[in-house]
């Protein structure tokens, strides 16, 4: 009985042992998951553990995926791998795509652009589709796909499900050059061959057959430029275009103007009025005292139709041009030229007659001259010049000469009948002027706020009223005219305001002189006939014999204006007194020793014998640019 009691006893005792121990050790949750979901497993994928426990989870990829890492409750990339429960545990196992080398290779010289079309998502059973594009080089084509794309289409889609190795095939670019002509002639290629490289050198040229001239290429590239020379770099269709020319070569361009070889040929020239013209020898024009019934040559553009092209006479001779139309105004080898430019054109032995506007060179200019000559006899009404009968405000005339004779009625010049805000720069006239009214220079008629610079005139002149030695009316208008560093060497003679440099001065004379002799009756004066109240001179002097019966002065006849700093010759002029009538300002008179070698500098101080004048050994001062 004792003992059944006793064992009774230890085995209550061991079971409130043991389960008191299992109620104190806690318990803990495991919740397993994937990243993206459906792109594999994770075992387990849940449990309760007891604190302490060792469980191994294992993730799984599905095809196509593979396993990264652990984040969540465990971080790290063990697969698999074995976790300690010692808290509940949310772990996540994260899968990527799997990735396969797509290796792109070339052959030849370009490269290959990638852009992914389409990537993998849950929605789609196949892997990323590639844009494969081929670049070729400069110089270089793509021909073709090699490898595990084949073709040549570009650009090209690809899908990705395994390695891949393309190669794009380029090849070196070749081109052809295709030839048309249109009129007769033929074209030059150097080198000649049957396809050229990318960056060969060609040079095209062109060899109109006779009576035709090349006028411009047309096609892969435009233009005037004979020969041409290109780089290839794609396929050419070159066309030149040519055209029966009635000149001795050339197209009408810039850089191949129209050669004009005979009088013909320069008659020609009124038909092609806004091209460009060289002469290319000396020119025989007398038989254009026969041409259109007895008028002659037959001026190069009027008032409607104006020549506006260039015409470079090349330093030859035209010699012998006669143009009698008596009645007709803008009469000259070019009638009426506007934007154009004329140079170095040269008139021998011309015989021009016209009425209004009329020049041995230009009726009408406003354009450019320069370095141009003319010599003959010229008869017209009014403005009438030696060269340009009118020089309009755009006309810049410069280092160009007249020589001969000048006769009409009024506005004569030897070198211009009309300056009209025009400009004239180191030019000259060497002219005998006669004139049947009033208004005439040895080198301008009128000059109205035009400018005179560096120019003379050499000759003789005689007529009725208001004419100089250089000019017969220097006139204000919206610029006041202006002669400056400039002389006269004519000898004036005529009825009233006479003048050695000027008839009637509205504007300004600064660093003139004249030496002409002036007579004349009224308003007579050795360098200006009348120098009205806007007139101003400045550092001048004459020299010349004045001869009159009224308001005569050794240097101006008539002054109501400026005179500054201003001499005459009071032996040579036979003039004590330097204005006839009016103020004399600050003129001074000087004897002719005192005027001339040395002891001018000293006697006229206000010069500047730096820069403008300088005293000659004997003689009177000059100008400086005389000398250059």
């Amino acid at each position: 009985m004792k003992k059944t009691y006793y064992s009774l006893t230890i085995a209550l005792s061991v079971f409130v042992i043991v389960s008191c121990s299992t109620e104190s050790t806690p318990v803990y949750q495991l919740i397993t998951s994937v990243e993206p979901v459906e792109t594999g497993t994770v075992n387990p994928s849940s449990g309760e553990y007891d604190k302490g426990n060792q469980v191994q989870i294992t993730a799984t990829p599905n095809e196509n995926w593979i396993f990264d890492r652990w984040s969540g409750g465990y971080t790290g990339n063990t697969n698999p791998t074995s976790i300690t429960m010692n808290s509940d545990m949310n772990i996540t196992a994260l899968f990527v795509k799997r990735e396969y080398p797509l290796t792109v290779n070339t052959e030849g010289e370009g490269t290959v652009n990638e852009r992914v079309i389409q990537a993998k998502t849950t929605d789609y059973t196949h892997g990323t589709t590639v844009e494969l594009t081929a670049n070729p080089s400069q110089g270089w084509e793509f021909v073709e796909w090699l490898g595990d794309l084949e073709g040549d289409l570009n650009p090209s889609n690809i899908t990705v499900e395994e390695e891949i190795s393309v190669t794009a095939v380029f090849q070196k670019a070749v081109y052809k050059i295709e030839i048309s002509v249109e009129g007769e002639g033929n074209i030059i290629i150097d080198p000649i061959k049957e396809t050229y490289e990318f960056g060969d050198i060609v040079k095209f040229s062109v060899e109109p057959e006779k009576g035709w001239s090349f006028v411009r290429w047309d096609g892969s590239f435009y233009g005037t430029q004979n020969p041409h020379e290109v780089s290839i770099t794609q396929n050419l269709t070159i066309s030149v275009i040519l055209d029966e020319n009635p000149f001795a070569g050339g197209n009408g361009s810039e850089m191949y103007p129209y050669q004009i070889s005979t009088v013909e040929q320069l008659q020609s020239v009124n038909n092609f009025i806004d091209s460009q013209f060289i002469q290319i020898n000396d020119i025989n024009a007398n038989k254009t005292e026969f041409w259109n019934e007895g008028s002659g040559f037959r001026p190069i553009g009027n008032s409607t139709v104006r020549f506006t092209g260039t015409y470079n006479g090349n330093g030859y001779v035209i010699d012998g041009l006669i143009i009698n139309r008596p009645s007709e105004a803008r009469v000259g080898m070019f009638g009426y030229a506007e934007k154009s430019k004329i140079i170095n054109t040269t008139l021998f032995n011309a015989k021009i007659e016209g009425a209004n506007e009329t020049g041995i060179l230009i009726g009408h200019n406003d354009g450019n001259v320069i370095n141009s000559v003319v010599m003959g006899e010229l008869i017209g009404s009014s403005n009438v010049g030696g060269l340009i009968g009118y020089n309009d405000s755009n006309g810049f005339i410069s280092t160009s000469i007249s020589k001969g004779s000048v006769s009409g009625s009024w506005h004569i010049g030897g070198l211009v009948g009309h300056n009209s805000l025009g400009k004239i720069e180191d030019s000259n006239s060497e002219t005998d002027i006669s004139i049947t009214s009033s208004i005439a220079g040895g080198l301008v008629g009128r000059n109205v706020g035009g400018s005179i610079i560096n120019s003379f005139s050499k000759g003789t002149m005689s007529g009725e009223s208001i004419s100089g030695g250089l000019v017969g009316i220097n006139a204000n208008f919206s610029n006041k005219g202006q002669i400056i560093n400039s002389y006269s060497e004519v000898e004036v003679l005529g009825n009233n305001r006479l003048g050695g440099l000027i008839g009637i001065n509205f504007g300004l004379v600064i660093n003139s002189y004249s030496h002409g002799d002036v007579a004349g009756d009224k308003i007579i004066g050795g360098l200006i006939g009348e120098n009205d109240q806007v007139g101003e001179i400045k550092n001048s002097y004459s020299k010349g014999k004045v001869m009159g019966s009224e308001d005569v002065g050794g240097f101006i006849g008539m002054n109501g204006g400026s005179v500054v700093s201003s001499y005459w010759d009071i032996i040579i002029s036979e003039k004590s007194n330097g204005v006839g009538f009016g103020s004399s300002g600050k003129l001074k008179g000087l004897s002719t020793s005192e005027m001339t070698g040395t002891p001018a500098k000293e006697n006229m101080p206000e010069f500047d014998w730096d820069a403008i004048w300088m005293t000659v050994s004997g003689d009177y001062p000059i100008l400086r640019w005389q000398e250059e």
